[in-house]
């Protein structure tokens, strides 16, 4: 029986280690050990053999046993182990001139950072959000969203002359955004990433996934229901809050909360309420985007647009893409120096290689 394309393993069977690297290696069996001397070791019993491990192939070296790699690091493999597209001497020239310094690209510029971002908009690219950030990490790329939606929704009441309001972030049950600051105030996945830290009292609204447990018929019946719960909730909320709600936060497909599917109906639905309320609408694609879905972003299969979106992982560098609603308020915080900042150069691959991986 032919194995899957999927499950191939990369065309390439030399070995990258040089003598002198194989001497400096701590033996398999220590690794775990060294590892557990200063380092909490509560994942996989899992050593992973870089040089082994192939396509979607995950090599085992504790056992010596090659495993089906459906862990992917969180979603964050783009192209599985090993392709064959690296052993080029210009991609990795490139990428070790990218890792030799890790620049301050929001202070000093480079070709490669005006390579990436071209490359970026032309491959992944979702008009009309074309104001980006790039950062390090899912969860800081989430909290600068929250941080654009703040300074917009406080700037917009200061001017009105309601003061130094709107702050608050609507989000749903099951949801995980991160376990930073901001983003631990809207997880609610596994109470042990968030009890007893700080946290605002921010509204948060049942969430109305599909239930395909449920026979076909009752299926849609059952969702609408509680999508009209949901919205009432929402609602509920804005009347209560008003004008100190700022954003709408939800992942199209939730992933730590259990794979939770949604209706194009209901990411619509709330397109208009945020529309209708003067509050910025946030899609988390850090796990559910860049391709995962068969689309670049899984909100495009829904024909929904976010103000504000997150994104990360499989594009090996995190970050914001922000649309046109952000210029409502013309000093906002991606027009004004000092507001959002990062100091990491987005060094994924220069053109050319993006081109390759992913186009």
């Amino acid at each position: 029986m032919s194995i899957p394309s999927v499950l191939a393993e990369a065309a390439s069977s030399r070995s990258r280690t040089t003598t002198s690297e194989k001497d400096k290696q701590i033996p398999a069996p220590q690794v775990l050990e060294t590892i557990e001397q200063h380092v909490l070791l509560d994942g996989f019993k899992i050593v992973v053999d870089l040089e082994k491990s192939r396509g979607s192939y995950l090599y085992n070296a504790v056992d010596n046993r090659r495993l089906i790699d459906l862990y992917g690091f969180f979603g964050s493999m783009p192209v599985g182990f090993n392709h064959p597209y690296f052993d080029d001497p210009e991609v990795r020239r490139d990428l070790l001139r990218a890792a030799k310094v890790k620049i301050a690209n929001s202070d000093v510029y480079s070709e490669g950072y005006a390579e990436f971002i071209e490359t970026f908009e032309r491959v992944v690219g979702l008009p009309p959000l074309e104001r980006y950030l790039f950062i390090e990490g899912g969860a800081l790329a989430v909290e600068n969203c929250l941080k654009a939606a703040m300074d917009w929704k406080v700037r917009k009441n200061m001017a009105a002359g309601h003061g130094e309001r709107g702050t608050q972030v609507l989000h749903f049950r099951h949801a995980f955004h991160g376990r930073s600051g901001y983003t631990m105030s809207l997880t609610n996945t596994d109470p042990r990433k968030t009890d007893l830290f700080a946290k605002f009292d921010w509204p948060r609204v049942s969430c109305p996934h599909i239930d395909f447990s449920l026979p076909e018929p009752k299926r849609e019946a059952d969702v609408i229901e509680r999508e009209q719960k949901a919205e009432r909730e929402i609602r509920e909320f804005i009347e209560q809050r008003g004008i100190d709600i700022c954003a709408l936060i939800i992942e199209p497909i939730q992933g730590e909360g259990g794979d939770n599917h949604f209706r194009g109906e209901w990411l619509r639905k709330l397109r208009t309420i945020c529309d209708e309320n003067d509050i910025l609408l946030i899609f988390d694609e850090v796990q559910c985007g860049m391709g995962a879905t068969g689309r670049n972003w899984c909100c495009e299969h829904f024909d929904a647009e976010p103000d504000l979106l997150a994104f990360g992982k499989k594009a090996q560098v995190c970050g914001v893409m922000a649309g046109p609603r952000i210029d409502e308020v013309k000093d906002n915080a991606f027009r004004l120096p000092s507001r959002l900042n990062s100091t990491i150069l987005a060094r994924l691959l220069r053109s050319r290689r993006l081109d390759s991986s992913f186009g």
